[in-house]
């Protein structure tokens, strides 16, 4: 998804959380970018192994959780399905 298509999604949104979704690598690199996200936003923000957020916390998420997945290849399962549980339970998400 674009920045510009993002913030305008973002626009009146009271982001609360942001949960950055990944394996291997890209867990990694969630992980990297948690501190800029919490400078920049002024919120909790934490990188997630995928598929574990997905079973065991994608049910705390809210509609102020910003939930982004990093996938290397574009459609890791594990980050698609936080994706979708995140979406099921009214956060906003990214791929």
């Amino acid at each position: 998804m674009a920045l510009a298509q993002l913030a305008a999604r973002l626009k009146g949104r009271a982001v609360t959380e942001v949960v950055i979704a990944g394996c291997g690598d890209s867990w990694f690199a969630g992980l990297a970018a948690r501190g800029a996200y919490r400078a920049r936003l002024g919120v909790p923000a934490v990188g997630v192994q995928a598929l574990d957020w997905a079973l065991y916390d994608a049910d705390l998420a809210g509609p102020g959780t910003l939930v982004f997945g990093i996938s290397a290849g574009g459609n890791t399962p594990a980050v698609m399905e936080a994706l979708e549980r995140a979406g099921a339970r009214g956060p906003l998400r990214s791929a």
